[in-house]
């Protein structure tokens, strides 16, 4: 169903309490044509638009001494206009991917150890950046020295022994692997029942004593 149209006494009652036009339209649904016929109809004026008899602007900019046009010919304060130009490159600037990037790594910088701690998707979503930046952020701290480089933990000897006793636990680290290929071979076993204790392939056993030779 389309909404109620609005009655001409709510419009002119909100002309009447200094509502700009476009206000006045976006809470009524009425034209803003209808409601200039209306402000017409009262003998108002929009107190967005300057008027040459006007003693300052909105923010209060004395006039006649800012008083000015722009390139349609419409009065307009040159103090505001000037206001309103030197915001925009700023209000730019701070927009851009780029900045956004840069405000996030001064951030992840200043959270020290939590950067190397915490996982860049948990880290992502507190700083506001993608978990690619976090990667990015980190690699450029190891470049500079700052960073904490991961080192792999020593294996576990009683898994390694399990290991290559047959009873291979559910989960081995890439050195525990290596190690018990290592130790079964030691302990003359053929490489396909190396591969079979270990559940992986042949290429694999080889790969791992070729960097023992």
């Amino acid at each position: 169903m389309p909404a109620p149209k609005a009655s001409a006494d709510l419009i002119r009652q909100l002309i009447h309490d200094n509502l700009t036009d476009k206000a006045i339209h976006e809470l009524t649904g009425a034209s803003r044509s209808t409601v200039a016929r209306h402000r017409r109809a009262l003998g108002l004026r929009n107190t967005y638009f300057t008027r040459p008899d006007d003693p300052a602007c909105r923010h209060g900019h004395p006039f006649p001494k800012h008083l000015g046009r722009n390139k349609l010919g419409h009065l307009v304060c040159t103090a505001c206009l000037q206001q309103r130009r030197a915001a925009r490159p700023a209000a730019r600037a701070t927009a851009t991917p780029a900045c956004r990037r840069a405000r996030a790594a001064d951030r992840l910088v200043e959270l020290d150890e939590e950067l190397w701690q915490t996982p860049a998707r948990e880290l992502a979503a507190q700083v506001g950046c993608s978990p690619r930046t976090v990667h990015r952020v980190r690699a450029w701290l190891r470049e500079e020295g700052r960073g904490q480089v991961w080192a792999e933990p020593e294996p576990d000897e009683v898994a390694v022994e399990w290991t290559a006793a047959g009873e291979r636990p559910e989960r081995l680290t890439v050195a525990e692997r290596h190690a018990a290929i290592r130790l079964c071979r030691r302990q003359g076993l053929p490489v396909r029942l190396i591969a079979e204790r270990l559940g992986c392939s042949r290429e694999t056993v080889y790969a791992v004593l070729r960097q023992t030779v």
